[in-house]
């Protein structure tokens, strides 16, 4: 690739559905790759394939959707590609709100300060909980949100135990998202009642309103 091109999933205009700007309007790159294959992943079809696209055609593509100050780069996992932070530095020059959403396997050091950072760990039920790069926390600010997807009991006892372990809820927006059509949001909230502290639960606003189609 060139040095301003990424390789592209898909690009599209719809509601945020998790974490703090949920239910906002965004415009959405998602790029084409992932090192992760995690078992309840519902945008598979952008683990591989996908088109290169430059910048400029990004840009251009967005710039047909109706106006919103948020964009969010996700996946896939944009951290595989090294233009993905050149990308997130021109999107601070066009947008308010920068997103990036990421899957907690690579390091997140030297990511531009004021792109938002929103950060999965992985649990037991994806696969992939070993993958997890432990010291993104410490680069994390204060304004960042680490998200876990939960299916199972054992999921949600070891989020309890990270929590506690990194003490996530006290220093981030912190939330668990029950796995769509796998965990009831009715167990889940009832569990996190038990448990108490600073835990939000966050349901998928997208899939509310669409359904499960691809992940939007």
């Amino acid at each position: 690739m060139s040095t301003k091109e990424l390789q592209i999933s898909e690009i599209f205009y719809s509601i945020q559905g998790e974490g703090k700007f949920t239910g906002f309007p965004s415009h959405f790159v998602r790029v084409s790759g992932c090192n992760l294959r995690c078992a309840y992943c519902d945008t598979k079809y952008s683990w591989s394939g996908g088109e290169v696209y430059s910048f400029e055609r990004i840009f251009n593509m967005l710039s047909g959707f109706p106006p919103t100050p948020i964009i969010t780069l996700t996946g896939g996992e944009p951290l595989l590609q090294e233009k993905s932070i050149e990308f997130l530095k021109e999107c601070g020059d066009r947008y308010r709100i920068v997103i990036l959403e990421t899957n907690g396997s690579i390091s997140i050091k030297g990511i531009p300060e004021f792109v938002h950072i929103s950060l999965d760990l992985k649990p037991p039920s994806s696969g992939f909980s070993h993958m997890m790069v432990w010291e993104n926390l410490d680069y994390l600010k204060e304004r960042d949100e680490v998200r876990i997807l939960i299916a199972s009991r054992e999921d949600f006892d070891w989020a309890m135990e990270i929590n506690e372990r990194y003490e996530i809820g006290k220093k981030f927006f912190f939330s668990l998202t029950p796995v769509y059509g796998i965990l009831s949001p009715q167990v889940l909230a009832q569990w996190i009642l038990e448990r108490g502290g600073k835990i939000r639960i966050n349901l998928q606003l997208h899939k509310i309103i669409w359904g499960n189609s691809k992940g939007r």
